[in-house]
């Protein structure tokens, strides 16, 4: 069992465009770490551009390595409002930047910024609400799709 220490990262943003993220932004504990989707970790020390004593949310990459970020069903993005909906609070920032990745048959790698967080919970539809400034030109997202997001250039040296 890992101890929380990180063994190492891989800090290698996707490229904007490719199918899938590849081997891109994670963490590797070096042992198992037991967290599953949505599970938080506080960050501390220096680097890769992460926040001291910031939490972060975990999407389980496999039983050694994470990426940080959030993971969602296709009924909680809106592209009518622009919003991407969340069951859980998944501790993204106005301002950071995302990796959105749409699951096939679209698929791909798309880059995001944060632009609101509503930390209010929506009791109606049990969720917190995203903005996201996510180009979308050829019109290839729609509301509905099953998606991943995780944060730009995450490394944990």
């Amino acid at each position: 069992m890992s101890d929380g220490t990180v063994i190492s990262s891989v800090a290698t943003n996707p490229v904007v465009g490719d199918q899938t993220a590849g081997a891109t932004n994670y963490i590797d504990f070096g042992a198992p770490h037991l967290l599953n989707d949505g599970a938080q970790i506080t960050f501390v020390g220096s680097g890769g551009g992460l926040e001291n004593d910031r939490q972060y949310t975990v999407i389980k990459r496999d039983d050694n390595t994470v990426h940080l970020g959030a993971s969602f069903a296709g009924g909680s993005v809106n592209t009518t409002n622009d919003t991407i909906n969340f069951d859980f609070k998944n501790n993204f920032k106005t301002g950071d930047f995302v990796y959105y990745h749409p699951e096939p048959p679209v698929g791909g790698v798309y880059l995001a910024k944060v632009n609101v967080v509503d930390t209010v919970f929506d009791e109606a539809s049990r969720t917190f609400g995203e903005r996201l400034l996510l180009p979308n030109p050829q019109h290839q997202l729609r509301g509905g799709m099953r998606c991943k997001v995780h944060f730009d250039g995450v490394a944990a040296n």
